[in-house]
């Protein structure tokens, strides 16, 4: 910098300039108010945080001094940085900031497996197995009394952590296959008498009972029996067929003389 040096005398002598290093340090902001933090859950980083209001003495910004840091579940303190806009002339400010850490929802990375049940059991006669998550815990179904259609179908299945303080339970969806339920048949039916000749057809089967609404019918309608009495092949059809499959039986028959024309 510039000096002037003014002597006493000035009479006599003159002025005599020079110059003079002057070393000037960066100014300290102040900070009146910090930001607030918005919450995160437990397994982000403070990156997943957002810094909100905060007040300096100059421009500048606030941001976390190691952004790639998980902070542990809870409320904790955490290193914030102020950043003046003029790094040139004024030092960056630490502080400290609240942050409050949730629950984190694990990570259900494999599916388990459902076993196969029959139309009539509910989701609690499957059996889940497998599965695997980036923590501890164990799988059910969400809805167990849940009776479900014969075929295969996405069913809803809970994750539910062994740690519930730190972590949510996680939903997910898991294929159970459910095969048709086969009818049970506690009195057959009886046919009335054909003649020689006839076919199957022309025979009516009446009573017969089964455990589920249906019809009985000849498995053969075109069959020609013989002369005499025999057992013939009668099938039971469920008038649910989406989930109930046909269960065949034996019925008797009688098969009298034919008219000779």
């Amino acid at each position: 910098q510039g000096v002037t040096f003014t002597p006493t005398d000035t009479a006599n002598y003159t002025l005599a300039s020079f110059t003079v290093n002057v070393t000037v340090a960066k100014a300290t902001p102040t900070i009146t108010t910090p930001p607030t933090s918005s919450a995160i859950a437990l397994g982000q980083t403070l990156a997943s945080a957002t810094l909100v209001g905060g007040v300096a003495s100059v421009p500048g910004s606030f941001g976390f001094t190691t952004p790639g840091a998980q902070p542990a579940f809870g409320t904790a303190t955490q290193d914030v940085t102020f950043t003046p806009a003029d790094a040139a002339n004024y030092n960056a400010v630490p502080l400290m900031v609240d942050v409050t850490v949730g629950k984190g929802t694990p990570t259900v990375t494999t599916a388990p497996v459902a076993t196969s049940i029959t139309y009539g059991d509910s989701l609690a006669s499957s059996t889940l197995s497998g599965g695997a998550s980036d923590v501890p815990g164990t799988y059910s179904f969400t809805t167990p009394t849940i009776v479900p259609q014969a075929g295969v179908s996405a069913q809803d299945v809970t994750f539910t952590p062994t740690d519930t303080t730190q972590y949510n339970t996680a939903s997910l969806k898991v294929n159970v296959t459910v095969a048709k339920a086969t009818p049970t048949v506690t009195t057959a039916p009886t046919a009335s008498a054909i003649s020689y000749g006839q076919t199957l057809a022309s025979a009516t089967l009446a009573g017969g009972v089964a455990s589920v609404p249906g019809t009985f019918a000849f498995t053969t309608p075109g069959a020609q029996p013989a002369l005499g009495t025999a057992t013939q092949d009668v099938t039971f059809t469920p008038a649910n067929a989406a989930n109930y499959s046909a269960g065949p039986l034996m019925g008797g028959g009688t098969v009298g003389k034919g008219t000779r024309a």
